[in-house]
């Protein structure tokens, strides 16, 4: 039986980060003061987890005689489903389309502290840049490899070139490209030919 002091964030997150170093397998993990997102709704509700999957709480009682290994007060918080966010331009000072940021400690930076904000998976974004930087930035994403208990790095996506100049918003406009008569052609002499690690392009 462990109790979790959540009335403070920081000593919650300590305590999580030492609970996840223990071996779990097999244990009944009980969040309980908390609310969970059912629906469109806000519930108060206890969630019980085994190996990474939900259970129902009353059925394993009932089924098995089981009780939680692990009691965690959540202190009226809210459980919810990690976060995606595809579109992440940068953070914390750093700008994923900015060359002369390194790139494996942005994603490091930004990574640890996606997952305060709910973030548990991203897509660092490049916008329109000149066609030069592509292959620059694409060959350093390609190295990072995302790290424990931080936000997954999903892969890269590319906002841009090939978007309208009538909608480019913050795109500067000057680099924006068309793609001619052979798409595919146009695509790879941009980007480079290795296009393994990106997830997303946006086209408009």
């Amino acid at each position: 039986l462990v109790g979790c002091p959540s009335e403070h964030t920081n000593n919650f997150y300590r305590f999580m980060d030492k609970l996840f170093e223990l071996d779990l397998t097999g244990k009944i993990i009980k969040f309980f003061n908390c609310y969970l997102v059912k629906g469109e709704c806000l519930v108060k509700d206890d969630l019980w987890i085994r190996n990474g999957i939900i259970l129902d709480g009353l059925a394993i009682f009932f089924s098995e005689k089981a009780m939680p290994d692990i009691l965690i007060d959540v202190g009226g918080n809210i459980i919810s489903p990690g976060l995606i966010d595809v579109q992440v331009n940068g953070a914390y000072g750093y700008d994923f389309s900015n060359p002369n940021h390194d790139i494996d400690d942005a994603c490091t930076q930004i990574a640890e502290r996606l997952p305060q904000t709910g973030v548990t998976a991203f897509c660092p974004t490049i916008i329109t840049s000149c066609q030069e930087l592509y292959p620059k930035l694409l060959s350093g994403y390609r190295k990072y490899i995302s790290k424990p208990n931080c936000s997954k790095m999903l892969g890269v996506h590319l906002e841009g070139a090939f978007i309208s100049k009538d909608c480019a918003g913050m795109h500067p406009v000057h680099y924006i490209m068309q793609f001619g008569i052979d798409p595919v052609k146009t695509i790879s002499e941009v980007y480079g030919p290795n296009l393994n690690n990106v997830k997303m392009i946006t086209i408009a």
